[in-house]
């Protein structure tokens, strides 16, 4: 799921000043944490990013600043999302919801609660989150990059909670893609794995393993941990059930190595268990 989030919020809060910024102090430093706090996260340095993001948000709070406040905790939530920090992201909804949030702010925490369902396997209830957003979304040709992951997001959503019935995400993702003269390949990876995925809930393992050998190539050569890590963990199920259970611990110790790096623990745990389960 995290691969089809809309990024993180990262434009400037205040005009540039041509001529010199003779904005207050405390307004460039919070800005500048934010600068930070992006930083660190396209390094995949999440808790790195996290202390930025917390430490812009404090300083926006105290000279009241309503929207840096707002931007701030957003990202604090996606990076807290990053890496399952469940408890960080929880006490950040809390205090997002004594602001008032409107418009693309809005938006975003729909999509951010939508992930953390999915991350804590609700997935019915992430379907419900989702579903505003695509009230809001205009007819358009070609299909936005805003309107691709969101039919990606209900696709992998509909694809767990029912694996029998047919996914209109699936198809809805696919129908946009082929609108397109040629398809971004990032999207085109997300199809791989989205197939993949729901190739192995049908018990088509060689299929499965072949879209998902597709989307995990892309993915290593663009060095993209966490969807590399997560192919690896379904291609590790994938493996169990064809008895293959050697091939599995192998995959599950490439994924725990990715989110060691990550500092990820509620990953690590997890799949620490899956592995000690094979022995």
């Amino acid at each position: 799921m995290n691969r089809y989030t809309l990024g993180l919020l990262c434009w400037l809060l205040f005009a540039c000043v041509s001529d010199g910024d003779y904005r207050p102090i405390p307004y460039l430093n919070a800005e500048h944490l934010v600068r930070k706090g992006l930083e660190a996260y396209q390094k995949d340095h999440f808790r790195e990013a996290g202390e930025k993001f917390n430490e812009a948000f404090v300083l926006y709070q105290s000279f009241d600043n309503t929207q840096g406040c707002v931007l701030s905790l957003l990202n604090l939530l996606e990076t807290a999302l990053a890496i399952h920090d469940f408890s960080r992201a929880q006490q950040t909804i809390g205090l997002l919801a004594t602001y008032p949030i409107e418009g693309e702010f809005k938006d975003k925490l729909a999509i951010l609660e939508t992930k953390l369902a999915f991350q804590q396997q609700h997935y019915s209830l992430g379907l419900q989150k989702l579903q505003p957003l695509f009230a809001q979304l205009p007819p358009q040709t070609p299909p936005t990059a805003q309107m691709l992951s969101l039919y990606a997001m209900q696709a992998e959503l509909e694809l767990l909670n029912n694996p029998s019935n047919a996914s209109q995400g699936l198809k809805r993702f696919q129908a946009a893609l082929q609108t397109l003269p040629e398809p971004s390949p990032y999207y085109q990876a997300a199809l791989y794995r989205l197939l993949g995925l729901e190739a192995m809930l049908q018990q088509q393992f060689s299929s499965a393993k072949i879209w998902l050998e597709k989307a995990l190539n892309y993915y290593q050569i663009r060095a993209q941990r966490r969807a590399i890590a997560d192919c690896l963990e379904i291609l590790a199920r994938v493996a169990l059930t064809q008895h293959q259970t050697q091939q599995a611990k192998q995959h599950l110790e490439k994924g725990l190595a990715i989110y060691v790096w990550l500092k990820d623990a509620y990953k690590i745990q997890l799949i620490q268990q899956q592995i000690a389960a094979l022995k």
